[in-house]
């Protein structure tokens, strides 16, 4: 089981929060002062809206600030990569690593991949639904 998000976990954001109050739109001179004060080991990226997975990438975001539950994905996916995995832990598990990888500290990742699986996920789970639901196709034959 993985351990709660430590109070430290939270601290950089701590320093966004002063330099940049809630509901302003801060200059690209002030946020560029605001990152720099934060840990350099840090990925600030916000996640490219499709439409409708805002709510998705708000819940995305929450667990890749969340210091351990990140580094078990970190961790996992060399393992999912060299297997072939394919399934949506190993999406989630690629989405932070390119995240984590990128040589800018800010920016905005579109998780395609991620959002695809998701969306065929639920194609799937749709449709064994609807087949649980409905009559089959034929009539029974008389036995």
């Amino acid at each position: 089981p993985c351990a709660p998000c430590s109070p430290k976990d939270t601290q950089p954001g701590k320093a966004l929060d002063k330099a940049i109050p809630m509901g302003n739109t801060p200059s690209r001179k002030a946020l560029d002062k605001a990152i720099g004060a934060l840990p350099e080991s840090e990925h600030y990226f916000g996640l490219e809206n499709f439409g409708n997975t805002c709510y998705c990438n708000s819940v995305l975001q929450a667990l890749y600030y969340c210091g351990p539950f990140r580094q078990r994905c970190l961790e996992h996916h060399a393992v999912a990569a060299s297997s072939g995995e394919d399934d949506l832990l190993a999406c989630l598990c690629d989405l932070f690593r390119a995240i984590s990888s990128q040589k800018r500290r800010c920016g905005v990742h579109a998780p395609r991949r991620f959002v695809a699986k998701v969306a065929a996920l639920l194609r799937s789970t749709r449709l064994c639904l609807l087949c649980s639901l409905s009559p089959p196709l034929s009539p029974s034959l008389p036995l």
